[in-house]
Parts: C-alpha cells; structure tokens; sequence
C-alpha cells in the first residue's frame, strides 16, 4: 500500500510539475499530424560535388543569393550586408548597401534588387545603393517575419511572412508550437497587396512559373502550389509531400525545373511529439533553463522537381562546413549554395539529370492542402 501511495505521489508531482513549467512557458503547441516520409524519396541520394567555397567570415551566414544581370551575384548576410560576389565564387566584389536588418530573401527586379528583411520587411535597393522599404516590418507594419520572395513579368511580388506570431529571433517557439500562422502575399510593384493563402506551416521559399506559384511550408515538410491562371485559377494543392527534409528557398531554372534546398533532415523527435503539445512545452521550458547551446550545422540536402511535379534528383552536400543549406542558385557555372549558419558560400557542379521533360521517379500525390 505504502509503495502504491508512493507512486501516485509521485505521479501527482510529476504532473504538476509538468503543467507548472507549461504554463509559464510563453508558447502555446498545438497537436498536428506530420504527413509521412514518402518511401519515394527514399534511397535515391548522391552526393553533390563542390569546386570551390568562399570564405565570408565567421558568422556570415548567406542565407539567399540572386544572379545579376552581369552574372555576378547579389547575397545577404546576417549583419545586414548585401555583398556582390562573384560568379564563380572567387572572390567579394563589393558591398552593395546594408539593410540593417536581417535579409533573407533576395531578387532582381529590373535594375533594383529586393530584399525580404525579416527585421526590416519588403525592402528595394537601387542602383546607388540606397534602401527603400516598401513594406515595412512589425510594429510599424503588418510583417511579422518576411523570409522569401519572387517577381512576375509586371513587376508584382510574391512574398511569404513565414509566421504571424513569432519573429526572427523566436525561431524555436514557432516551430515549438507549430501553429500554421505564415501567409504568402501578393503584392504590387510598391509592396501594396494583402495575402492569398494563410495558414501556412512556416511559409518559406517562393518561386513564381507562368501559371502558378510554389510555396515552402518548412515546419510541415511540404511545398504547396497555387494556380494563378487558367481554369484552376485561384485553387491550392499539394506539390510535393513528406519530403526528406525541411524545404527551404526554391528556385525555378529555365527550363522550369523545381530546385529545393533541404536545410536540415526531419526530426525524430519532432515526429514523435507531434501529437503531444505538452511535452513539447516542457522541452521547451527546459531547454530555456538549460540555457543556450552550441548549434552546429545540420546535414543539407538538394532536391530538383520537374515540372509535373516528379522527382528528377536528391543530392546530399557532403562538405561538412555546407550544413545548414538554405538556397540553390542555378547558374552557368553551377549550383551555388548559401547557407543561413555557415560562413561560406559553395560552387557545385551541374549534376547528372534527366532530361525535364522526361524525369524519373513517381509522380508527386497532389491533393487540397
């Protein structure tokens, strides 16, 4: 009797304990069913090979890049710093202005290059080097988290605010509490528009095609399309699903092929704990009073889609200072990858590809997101 007591005892403590640290930890986790891993996807990796990396400096973190109209390439760093590289990884030509944010997502828009600031929101930089925001980021403004960005042919914007609650800094409470807050918004050449999709899981990457756009849900392991002509006009569905990884920025090349750069695999745990919002705020909690640990880089990954959505290749990044992948820039000289941790930037070759228009694999499930 006595041991039973014991047990109950200790149970009840362990119970309050528990619901004492949840309730004072800040985020709020809600229960989500994660779509499986596609067996798909499966064993059909090789690995990428690097020519040549660039040393940006501790810290520098080149999360997006964008070709410019000489070639070379425009890329942000973590302290705000746009930097011109060149095309073939050789060397910084320059600096092209500071946003004094933290810039994320990056394109060329005529002679301009936009920015989505996840401190600073939609920004434009001229040819002079000068910054304009055309939508500014919270409080001043409705963005919460700007990440990533794509243009059309009439100078629109497609912009994704990856949450609505958690910023930049938060990073570990959004996807602690996995509420699909993010939106991708449609914006008009001076940044004014309102969003088309909402609820998004971490909305990431954007990458806009003749008739569709495609957006990352990082923290639900997908990449959703919507179609923006013809008669499906206006409707959402499933791209890809139950990807290996977290998708990060995409990137459509010329002859329409999907580029996904997969930042880090999917977690274990994170799975597990998908239906047990609890626990998660407990680690979380812990964690917290743990206080901060060394986050190394995570392994990466490559994915290319063709354009009826089947898998044409998955291609790891074996060097071991490349983790952390966050973009994949198709060029003439190859595949340049940045990263949102590391300090350097990475050349790889062209790999081996089927042609587009015939790829390998299963076609991808497509179904209402």
């Amino acid at each position: 009797m006595r041991r039973r007591t014991a047990a109950v005892a200790v149970l009840a403590l362990t119970a309050t304990a528990a619901i004492a640290l949840s309730w004072t930890t800040p985020v709020r986790p809600i229960a989500w069913t994660p779509d499986p891993s596609d067996p798909a996807f499966q064993g059909r990796r090789t690995g990428l090979t690097i020519v040549r990396t660039l040393d940006l400096g501790p810290g520098a973190g080149p999360e997006d890049c964008a070709a410019l109209a000489d070639g070379r390439l425009a890329c942000g760093l973590a302290d705000g710093r746009i930097v011109v590289v060149e095309a073939d990884l050789s060397g910084v030509a320059g600096v092209m202005a500071n946003t004094g944010g933290r810039p994320l997502g990056i394109t060329v828009r005529g002679h301009d290059v936009l920015v989505a600031d996840a401190r600073k929101g939609l920004l434009r930089i001229t040819p002079d080097g000068a910054v304009a925001v055309l939508r500014a980021a919270w409080p001043e403004g409705d963005l919460r988290f700007a990440d990533e960005l794509a243009t059309t042919p009439d100078g629109g914007i497609w912009l994704t605010d990856a949450s609505s609650r958690w910023g930049q800094d938060a990073v570990a409470q959004e996807f602690t509490e996995r509420r699909p807050t993010g939106r991708l918004l449609r914006l008009g050449p001076d940044g004014r528009g309102g969003a088309v999709m909402e609820g998004l899981g971490f909305a990431n990457g954007v990458a806009a095609g003749a008739d569709h756009v495609l957006v990352a849900e990082t923290s639900r392991w997908r990449i959703l399309r919507r179609w923006t002509a013809g008669p499906q006009a206006g409707q959402s569905e499933v791209f890809a699903t139950g990807l290996p990884g977290s998708p990060d920025n995409l990137t459509l090349d010329s002859h329409g092929r999907l580029w996904v750069a997969l930042v880090g695999p999917r977690g274990e745990e994170d799975e597990r704990l998908a239906g047990r919002p609890l626990q998660r705020a407990i680690r979380f909690r812990l964690q917290r009073l743990a206080g901060p640990k060394p986050q190394g880089l995570r392994p990466s990954a490559v994915m290319v889609f063709g354009r009826d959505g089947r898998l044409l290749g998955l291609f790891d990044v074996p060097h071991p200072e490349l983790g952390g992948v966050t973009t994949v820039v198709p060029t003439d000289l190859g595949l340049v990858l940045g990263t949102n941790r590391g300090r350097k930037l990475a050349l790889a070759a062209w790999p081996a590809l089927p042609p587009a228009e015939a790829p390998v694999g299963p076609p991808t499930r497509l179904s209402a997101p």
